[in-house]
């Protein structure tokens, strides 16, 4: 059986923060930030956040998200390493 939010999204082709968070390859609490700031597109569905697929998209165009590289974080606080 299809729910209301199943049907929503199929007619207006919308995505679930997980699956925006997956596809932008950020955390979670970092895309709701995004959102309650304004910079990232969304409409609020009940309780719940939804993204327009064409509206992410040439969002993704406009908008490169920078991410850190993978791997351990520095051991030592650069910022005090350049005190020294």
């Amino acid at each position: 059986m299809i729910t209301h939010h199943e049907s929503l999204n199929r007619c207006f082709s919308l995505l679930t923060a997980q699956e925006v968070s997956a596809r932008l390859a950020i955390p979670l609490p970092r895309l709701y930030r995004m959102v309650e700031e304004g910079s990232l597109p969304a409409v609020k569905v009940g309780r719940n956040w939804r993204f327009d697929k064409v509206n992410l998209t040439t969002w993704q165009r406009t908008h490169p998200i920078r991410t850190r590289p993978p791997g351990p974080k520095p051991f030592f606080p650069l910022h005090l390493l350049y005190a020294l």
